[in-house]
């Protein structure tokens, strides 16, 4: 028997995010989003495969992305859209963990998705090799600036 955890749009229109049978969770868990953005659908169908990654998916001991990392990277990148900037890649952790990139202009944006309100924020440049690097928990206001500085 599967476990299967949905995130909403509305209450009209339900789009759920399957978490393989291997998973435990302790309660189900269920979170009602907006997901407006242009990068939603497209945003949910990369969390699905990562969520689904096969134990083992590096060759080594990579472990999938965790549903809770999933959820609140999908929520977080609602609040960080900004129009005419091009959709994040998603890139596995071997820990579970999840990286959402941005390289556009010379400029580079990485959260590192530790666990929900756990970011580690870095920024640099191509023209010099000052990395900044913020750990953030709920105030995401310095990486919209960030972000503004790609387009």
């Amino acid at each position: 028997m599967s476990l299967v955890a949905s995130v909403y749009q509305d209450s009209s229109n339900v789009e759920p995010i399957r978490v393989p049978s291997t998973a435990v969770f302790r309660q189900p868990i269920a979170v009602r989003e907006p997901l407006v953005t242009p990068w939603a659908q497209d945003i949910k169908g990369r969390l699905q495969e990562l969520v689904e990654l096969p134990s083992g998916w590096d060759g080594y001991m990579g472990a999938p992305v965790t549903f809770a990392h999933a959820v609140f990277s999908l929520s977080l990148l609602d609040r960080l859209y900004i129009d005419d900037l091009p959709m994040p890649d998603l890139i596995p952790g071997t820990d579970g963990s999840l990286q959402i990139e941005w390289h556009c202009n010379g400029c580079h944006v990485e959260l590192d998705v530790l666990g929900a309100n756990n970011v580690v924020a870095t920024k640099y440049y191509d023209s010099d090799h000052e990395e900044y690097v913020l750990p953030l928990t709920n105030d995401f206001g310095s990486v919209l600036s960030w972000m503004r500085e790609l387009l």
